[in-house]
Formats: structure tokens, C-alpha cells, sequence
């Protein structure tokens, strides 16, 4: 019998003819079921035969390629205890879906975060780190290719080291790639987290070799973010989306967290690394001077040199000269050359 104005604007929104009068006509003869599903029907009438005091849920419609979430709310009006009609109460809740969506969304990545966090300090290997922390960086971003580069060991390149995408999340390490420093984008790909879109990427890119490798995968939007430990840069993660992609104030903070996960992972395990060849090279020179010390023949001698020598220096030839100071001569008693690492 009555429709207010908020009735006017939801008909407009689906599209449907507007009317003046809208007094005796049937409601889901205006309604239909491209706009509010059949059940409706029966829900409504199970509320007009007192069969439920009261009904609500929601639905979704498309009006030009656009989501709509609505709750739908169905009152008897009771006149002397006895059922006059219904009152449909609809409420646009899109907002508030769109709202709980992100809240769902930053919660997942929370999630992840969280997770990725635990995996990276639980391993001092590099290899193992990356194997972990490129696909979970991958789901928590929603890329679709990330790729990372490290710098050698002069700090004058980078090196393509490993990449990781939707269709493959087993890490592949591709070292085929070189850029140096100077043809990153006025060194700001160095310092800050960059983002760039559409023609930025042709304009901003000016490295020719990553030009070409990342424009193979035509992304719509890439994003780059520098692995910094003390100020020195050790890497640089590049993000690829074939959709264009909002990047957001949450995306930087998030992307700034796990580059200063993976920066201190990086260094945690170079410094592990480093502890371990030590070790082991003080366990070499501590079994050569047992053997050493238990024996008087040369020839044992220059073998224990040689054997123990060979587990921490990668050599092609090993020799041992002896020098006779009295007569200046020296005298090759050891020549050790390696074919095919044997």
C-alpha cells in the first residue's frame, strides 16, 4: 500500500521502470527474481500465516556489473491481534560487507604474516628461507610472480637468484640476470619501496635486461622493495601483477615488515654460515696437528696436508715446494691437479 523514498532510489538502482502509484500491485510482480530470489515468496507467506514472527536474510544483486548486498527484514503488521500485512524492511549493507571483507582479508594476512615470521627464524638456511617466505609472500600480497635479486659479492650488481609464481611455487633459481646499480631508477629502487603502473613501468624500468625480462610477463603493476640490514642493501624482491593493482598504505607497512624479516633472516644466516666454516676449519687444523704430530714419514705427511686441506679451500692444483736454503733450490715434492672436481 506504501512506499517511502528510500523504495524509489532501490528501484532506480535495479534498473526497473519507476512508477507513481505503486497501491495494489503485487509485490514480487515489481520484485522479481532478478532481484530478490523466489524463496522470498515462501518466507513471506510463512510470516503471513503466523507461521514465524519474523524473517531476515540477505541477498545480492548486479546492477551493471556491480555488487549489491542487501538484508531484508519481514514484520507482520498486526491490527486486533490478527495479521494485516507485511512490512519489508530492506537495508544496503554493502559498505558494511565490503567493510568485513577487508577486515577478513588484513586478518588472513595477519595470519600469514604471522606465520611467515615463525618459519623464517626457525632456519638459518638461506635456501630453506626463501623456500618458505617467496610463496607465502606471494598469497599474503595476491601476486603473481615474485622474483628476487641479491647483490655480489662487490655490492656493484644484482644477480637473479630465485623467482616464484601462482602456477609453480617450487623455487627456481634462474642466476641469468645482471643489473647494476646505476641503471636502477635514480637509485630510489635502493632506498624505498616503489610502485609503478601502466607506462611508469616502460618509463621507469631503464635497466634494458630487466626491462625485457620483467615485460615478458606483461604486468599491469610491479612492485619493488629493497632488503635493506644496517643501511646496506643485500637484495631487492619485484612483485608482479598482470592486473592492475591499488597499492595501499597497508601494503607498504606490510612489505616493510617482511623486507626487515628477510633482511635480518639474510643476515642471521650469512653470520650462521660464517660460525659453521670457522668451526670446521679449527676442526681441520686440529685433526691435521694430531695427524702430524703421530708421525715422521714425509710421505703420510704431505698426505694429511693435502687430505685435510682439501675440505675447505676448492682448488685446481695443490703443490707443496720444498726450499733448500744452502744450495737455493726448491724442490716440487707434491703436485695435485683436479679433472672434473675429482
Amino acid at each position: 500500500q506504501h512506499v517511502n523514498n528510500s523504495w524509489f532510489e532501490f528501484i532506480k538502482l535495479t534498473g526497473t521502470r519507476i512508477l507513481r502509484n505503486y497501491s495494489n500491485l503485487y509485490l514480487f510482480d515489481v520484485l522479481t527474481n532478478k532481484i530478490i530470489p523466489d524463496k522470498f515468496k515462501e518466507l513471506a507467506q510463512l510470516v503471513l500465516d503466523s507461521e514465524t514472527k519474523i524473517l531476515t536474510s540477505d541477498f545480492v544483486f548486479y546492477s551493471k556489473n556491480k555488487r549489491y548486498d542487501y538484508h531484508l527484514t519481514i514484520n507482520p503488521m498486526i491490527i486486533g491481534e490478527k495479521i494485516t500485512g507485511l512490512v519489508f524492511t530492506l537495508t544496503n549493507i554493502s559498505e558494511l560487507k565490503q567493510t568485513e571483507e577487508i577486515l577478513k582479508s588484513r586478518n588472513q594476512q595477519l595470519l600469514e604474516l604471522s606465520e611467515l615470521s615463525s618459519n623464517i627464524s626457525s632456519s638459518f638456511n638461506k635456501e630453506e628461507i626463501l623456500s618458505m617466505a617467496l610463496p607465502k609472500i606471494l598469497t599474503i600480497l595476491g601476486a603473481n610472480q615474485i622474483i628476487l635479486f641479491e647483490t655480489d659479492d662487490q655490492h656493484e650488481n644484482f644477480l637473479l637468484t630465485a623467482s616464484v609464481d601462482q602456477s609453480n611455487t617450487n623455487l627456481l633459481f634462474t642466476p641469468n640476470v645482471r643489473i647494476l646499480f646505476k641503471n636502477l631508477y635514480n637509485n630510489q629502487m635502493l632506498n624505498d619501496i616503489c610502485f609503478f603502473s601502466g607506462s611508469e613501468i616502460t618509463e621507469k624500468i631503464i635497466d634494458n635486461q630487466l626491462y625485457s625480462y620483467l615485460t615478458s610477463y606483461k604486468p599491469s603493476s610491479i612492485i619493488t622493495i629493497p632488503i635493506k640490514s644496517t643501511d646496506k642493501v643485500s637484495g631487492l624482491f619485484i612483485l608482479l601483477f598482470e592486473k592492475v593493482h591499488n597499492f595501499t598504505l597497508q601494503d607498504q607497512q606490510i612489505l616493510l615488515l617482511i623486507s626487515n624479516q628477510i633482511a635480518s633472516a639474510f643476515e642471521n644466516s650469512k653470520l650462521y654460515q660464517e660460525l659453521h666454516s670457522q668451526i670446521n676449519r679449527l676442526t681441520i687444523l686440529y685433526d691435521l696437528s694430531k695427524q702430524l704430530t703421530a708421525t715422521l714419514d714425509i710421505d703420510q705427511v704431505l698426505e694429511a696436508v693435502f687430505e685435510q686441506s682439501k675440505k675447505f679451500i676448492d682448488f685446481e692444483e695443490f703443490l707443496i715446494h720444498l726450499i733448500d736454503e744452502d744450495k737455493l733450490i726448491i724442490s716440487t715434492v707434491l703436485n695435485i691437479k683436479t679433472i672434473n672436481q675429482d
